[in-house]
């Protein structure tokens, strides 16, 4: 799969549909189901606090960078 003349994926095309690597593989393939969030706070035990449209979530994101853990949105 290319998204602007740079491969972003180079798989069978089972494995594009069920594993989409990035977001622009996954709206290609249509499989896309985007959700407006926001991180609203970070706890100092590797938990966070996602507000989810009109929803609240907590998660348990330990042992990850805060880099890593934004990609884990």
């Amino acid at each position: 799969m290319l998204q602007a003349g740079r491969l972003v994926q180079y798989s069978t095309p089972e494995a594009l549909y069920s594993s989409p690597r990035t977001l622009f593989v996954a709206r290609f393939i249509g499989l896309a189901r985007e959700l407006l969030s926001v991180v609203e706070s970070w706890g100092s035990n590797g938990t966070m606090v996602v507000r989810v449209e009109d929803a609240v979530v907590t998660a348990q994101v330990g042992g990850l960078s805060y880099r890593e853990r934004a990609r884990t949105l």
